[in-house]
């Protein structure tokens, strides 16, 4: 995630914690903090219970845990059980894990290269502008925490892994309609008094769009597992994965 800044004759490029100048002028990353602290998404699977409705502990949460550039994850792809490499489920779950198939861990990531630009005044009068340039999300598996139940019966493993890979689809989906969202709304510059008031009221548009994602996201997987995740249900699972597919398809313009 980078910041643009530019001025008459010098540009500001941030990037993570270092930043290079070509004059004079600094920019405060504590600004993108949000972005790089966004949530993860806990995702379960579990073993066929009958029940009425999903048990508290199998159901989809958002965790905030703090940023760490150097943690493996997985860009959206197809999953194998091999992306499944926490050893242990997390502590949250320890009590159930025999009725969990697998435990995913997902979320969105601001993509590399993502910008925005702030351009001063023209003259004393004038007014600092701050433009959305091609701030995008994508969504990401984190194989350390995820888990993968060792005692599933190998006649379940294509089962549960398109369970879980339909739990990704729908995070990616979610990005993309983010992104969406992001371009279209904040289409016009966004004007300010200095630098700073710009620059918060843009982070403060990211993250009213944000918020959104976050409801919607919570919503979709619910819905999902309430769907398939009670009852061993192929030809239902088989429909939402044709639908998330379709989705993605319809959204490949928004890919971060």
């Amino acid at each position: 995630m980078c910041i643009v800044v530019s001025e008459p004759d010098s540009t500001v490029i941030l990037t993570q914690n270092n930043y290079s100048k070509g004059y004079d002028h600094t920019v405060d990353n504590r600004t993108l903090l949000y972005l790089r602290n966004l949530f993860f998404l806990a995702l379960f699977s579990l073993f066929f219970c009958s029940c009425a409705q999903l048990p508290e502990f199998a159901q989809p949460h958002l965790s905030s845990l703090p940023f760490d550039p150097y943690i493996e994850f997985v860009s959206y792809r197809q999953l194998s059980v091999n992306d499944f490499k926490a050893e242990t489920p997390s502590a949250t779950i320890k009590d159930h894990e025999h009725m969990i198939n697998a435990h995913t861990s997902v979320s969105l990531r601001p993509v590399t290269g993502s910008q925005y630009t702030i351009s001063p005044p023209h003259n004393s009068f004038g007014l600092y502008k701050a433009y959305l340039q091609d701030l995008k999300f994508k969504a990401v598996m984190v194989p350390s925490r995820s888990w993968w139940n060792p005692r599933l019966e190998p006649e379940k493993t294509g089962y549960v892994l398109q369970h879980e890979q339909i739990h990704f689809a729908l995070m990616e989906i979610a990005a993309r309609e983010l992104n969406k969202r992001l371009m279209q709304s904040i289409s016009q510059p966004i004007v300010g008094p200095d630098r700073k008031t710009v620059e918060q009221l843009l982070m403060a548009s990211v993250e009213k769009e944000i918020v959104h994602t976050k409801k919607e996201i919570l919503k979709e997987h619910t819905a999902f597992d309430e769907d398939t995740s009670l009852y061993y249900d192929p030809e239902r699972q088989q429909q939402w994965y044709d639908n998330s597919l379709k989705k993605l398809e319809n959204l490949s313009q928004w890919a971060g």
